[in-house]
């Protein structure tokens, strides 16, 4: 199944998720010796059998059909937390995106940049990250990259993330050269 088959169940599945019994429960019946799923609302409800499953059934298959609710559940969950971080991620994008295009707006790879050929950069670089302090400007651009996890200063402007490691890396930099 692809996501465009996949979405026009989503749905679907969180109405049952929220209108399905909310206790499952497995036990075996003593008459058939055939396992059996049952449901109920609540602790004081009746308990209901809503399946039964073949003596033989595969155990695979067995243990899908007995989790199926708890594995629902736990994926619903996962999607809808992953869900509201593209979501809160998109909107910090297009955030960062709105301010480098407006007047005035910063532009965090060209400022990684343009400190990189600072001279007290490169002393931080080499009393607070191991920098030698014969290295290139080629090396110091290597290491600031490996540093801020970015594999080119053009995701500072495209990458939240990115961005928020640069201006935290940017006010070290700024407090290191205070003292």
């Amino acid at each position: 199944m692809n996501v465009n088959d996949a979405l026009p169940h989503l749905p679907k599945i969180r109405t049952a998720l929220q209108f399905a019994a909310p206790e499952w429960m497995t036990g075996l019946d003593a008459a058939t010796g055939e396992r059996v799923i049952s449901t109920r609302e609540t602790p004081a409800s009746p308990v209901i059998d809503v399946a039964r499953l073949a003596k033989g059934a595969p155990m695979d298959d067995a243990d899908l059909l007995l989790n199926a609710r708890l594995w629902l559940v736990a994926l619903y969950t996962l999607f809808s937390a992953r869900s509201q971080q593209v979501k809160q991620l998109t909107e910090e994008l297009a955030e960062l995106r709105r301010r480098a295009a407006s007047p005035g707006g910063r532009d965090y790879a060209a400022e990684c940049a343009m400190t990189c050929t600072r001279h007290d950069f490169r002393r931080y670089l080499i009393d607070r990250h191991q920098l030698p302090a014969d290295a290139s400007q080629e090396r110091i651009v290597t290491r600031l990259r490996s540093i801020l996890n970015i594999r080119s200063r053009a995701e500072l402007n495209t990458d939240p993330a990115a961005a928020l490691r640069w201006r935290n890396f940017k006010g070290d930099f700024e407090a290191w050269k205070k003292t």
